[in-house]
């Protein structure tokens, strides 16, 4: 990259135009169909990564993203909305990510994988905080509690259960066919689960009973 970077800073020798150049042809990535961009996200991010050494707000929004390697790049406040990514490394390498939730107060983030484990992270989602071994089956729904203190996890197999966010204690397990979704009511009192047998199950957040 830097015989690229040195010929482009001849060309444009001012102040921030090498970035602003960049993000032009960035930009223009953006207009194109995904399968028409290639890997020209790909490089232009790889050049503004060594040009600016990080890659924090930067938007990567609606680009295809082809073999990026972005290990231990800071990309805080990074967009990449309806971005596509191929085989992009990152900080951590996750298994194939199937739900994701972030708390009301935005401290922890978490996502769930097709083997069935729950990854969470604290500070807006920069430091990995714990990683539950949560189900035997994929991670089909994720929901934190109003007040960030627990997040409740259901599999494909129907397991529900109920974590303490700070140690990543299990509070209690429930089973309901298939859940796909769960929610908390605003008191955090209740927690609501739904599955493809059309039914929506009401649970004691304390106790894990029927309230």
């Amino acid at each position: 990259m830097a015989p690229i970077l040195a010929r482009l800073r001849y060309v444009y020798p001012g102040r921030g135009d090498v970035e602003e150049h960049l993000l032009a042809l960035l930009a223009r990535q953006r207009e194109r169909a995904d399968d028409a961009q290639g890997y020209g996200p790909a490089n232009l991010v790889t050049l503004l990564r060594e040009l600016r050494g990080h890659l924090r707000g930067l938007d990567l929004s609606h680009l295809s993203l082809r073999g990026a390697y972005l290990q231990g790049v800071e990309m805080q406040d990074a967009s990449l909305a309806e971005a596509t990514l191929r085989d992009t490394v990152f900080t951590e390498a996750l298994d194939a990510a199937w739900k994701v939730a972030i708390s009301s107060t935005g401290q922890f983030w978490a996502a769930g994988s097709r083997r069935g484990e729950v990854h969470v992270w604290r500070e807006a989602g920069q430091t990995l905080h714990l990683v539950l071994r949560a189900h035997s089956d994929t991670v089909s729904a994720l929901t934190f509690s109003p007040d960030d203190r627990r997040v409740a996890s259901a599999s494909w197999n129907g397991a529900i259960t109920l974590w303490e966010v700070e140690r990543g204690t299990p509070l209690w397990t429930v089973w309901q066919t298939t859940c796909v979704s769960l929610a908390f009511a605003p008191d955090g009192r209740t927690l609501a689960s739904g599955g493809n047998d059309a039914t929506v199950r009401l649970w004691d957040a304390h106790s894990g009973t029927p309230p």
